[in-house]
């Protein structure tokens, strides 16, 4: 029996090079939130050390009433903004998580629809194999 290859070769590209574009714009989205996280993580951590600086400045004059209070100032926006960045970096965490799962459950439905179309070659292979010359000339 002589079998034609092209439509072996079309079932094989077919099979495995199918696209996966249900998660690219997930992905994307995420991908954007992620660098915006980031950006606000730079953001954050530059106020931190403006607000050390401020008090490393508020330590270095006089131990006035005022100073004491802007010091105390400056140190609680500068805890305040340690949280923000501590929240944001979790955030940001949480987002890649998150692609990760996305890509880990769009290789398992690639994997099961790849599984499910390698049985239906093999049955179809095993039907053609099974197909005698006559049938074949009858059709």
């Amino acid at each position: 029996m002589h079998r034609n290859p092209l439509i072996f070769i079309v079932i094989f590209i077919l099979l495995f090079a199918q696209p996966m574009f249900v998660y690219a714009d997930l992905q994307s989205d995420l991908q954007n939130e992620i660098d915006q996280k980031q950006a606000q993580i730079q953001e954050l951590e530059k106020q931190i050390a403006q607000y050390k600086d401020m008090v490393r400045n508020s330590q270095n004059q006089s131990n006035t009433l005022k100073n004491a209070i802007a010091k105390m100032e400056a140190q609680i926006k500068k805890l305040e903004s340690e949280v923000r960045l501590t929240q944001t970096k979790i955030s940001q965490t949480s987002l890649k998580i998150q692609g990760l799962a996305n890509d880990i459950s769009t290789q398992n439905l690639a994997l099961e629809k790849q599984k499910n179309n390698l049985t239906q070659i093999i049955q179809a292979i095993n039907e053609y194999d099974q197909t005698g010359p006559m049938e074949l000339i009858l059709g």
